[in-house]
């Protein structure tokens, strides 16, 4: 079975970005405006859903320019595996070697993933390369200080009835707070590679790992969330992210210390740490 044959009557733009090779410019180029528009809602979260018959997609994939852009596609795959083949030679076999190089990568996928022109499938693909690398590294002692930073958002009030509650607002309810207060938590981790310092953040329930803390909760009162520049160039992000993909599978066959060995080694004990390691004992 093909990916055209468990297309649905109407496709919506993951499906097609996932299953059928077309990426955004080709959608917009070949397709155009979609043939069905259904309004989606989950929680406070409101999008638009746009989705494109099944035949319609078809017929734009004889396209010559489609074929065009799907034959490129593929001479770029075949590159970056004979890439990715050249990539234990280089470091030997030593994933460790590797470590400096990855982790700039990762320093600057992570500020590519904030930019707006970063695709949301792109975002999960640098993020989940962030998760694994974060508890590689942790796992392996290159961690010196970890610990919990809690983000206190406001109440937001509803733009639909300027926060009045009219309950006849369909963004609110008639509430007028459009999202509630809440605060957010987050594991933030500090690395040393090669005489370089990396700092990393984590949502609490991304962490599948069991962090140690060196020092107690703190307020994250510095938190913006902003465009900022990107020290590698984008034709440089295939390689990045290849080389982080093998660091992160060599560097999981030998990361069996437990995390109380690992921080010793390191040197990398706090009070606070201290205090849980007499916790768990």
């Amino acid at each position: 079975m093909t990916a055209l044959d468990s297309l649905p009557p109407l496709a919506n733009k993951t499906t097609l970005l996932k299953q059928c090779g077309w990426t955004p410019g080709l959608i917009t180029l070949l397709l155009g405006k979609p043939d069905l528009e259904k309004r989606k809602a989950k929680g406070s979260y409101r999008w638009v859903e746009h989705l494109y018959s099944r035949d319609r997609v078809i017929e734009a994939m004889r396209d010559p320019r489609f074929i065009a852009r799907a034959e490129a596609r593929q001479q770029r795959i075949e590159l970056q595996v004979q890439r990715k083949a050249q990539i234990p030679q280089q470091y030997r076999g030593n994933w460790r070697d590797a470590l400096p190089e990855a982790c700039a990568g990762m320093f600057s996928l992570n500020r590519y993933a904030k930019h707006r022109r970063c695709s949301e499938l792109h975002k999960v693909e640098i993020y989940r390369l962030k998760n694994e690398l974060i508890e590689a590294l942790y796992r392996h002692g290159y961690c010196s200080a970890s610990w919990i930073h809690r983000l206190v958002l406001e109440a937001q009030l509803c733009r639909g009835c300027g926060g009045a509650g009219d309950l006849g607002c369909e963004r609110c309810g008639g509430s007028g707070i459009y999202r509630s207060a809440r605060t957010l938590e987050f594991w933030c981790f500090q690395f040393e590679v090669a005489g370089k310092r990396f700092c990393w953040h984590q949502p609490l329930d991304l962490v599948k790992f069991s962090p140690l803390a060196s020092v107690p909760p703190q307020e994250w009162k510095e938190f913006e969330v902003k465009e900022k520049p990107v020290p590698m160039r984008k034709d440089q992000f295939a390689r990045a992210k290849q080389l982080l993909d093998w660091v992160i599978r060599e560097a999981g066959g030998s990361g069996e210390n437990s995390v109380k060995q690992e921080v010793s080694q390191r040197g990398a004990v706090g009070p606070f740490d201290l205090w849980q390691l007499k916790v768990a004992a």
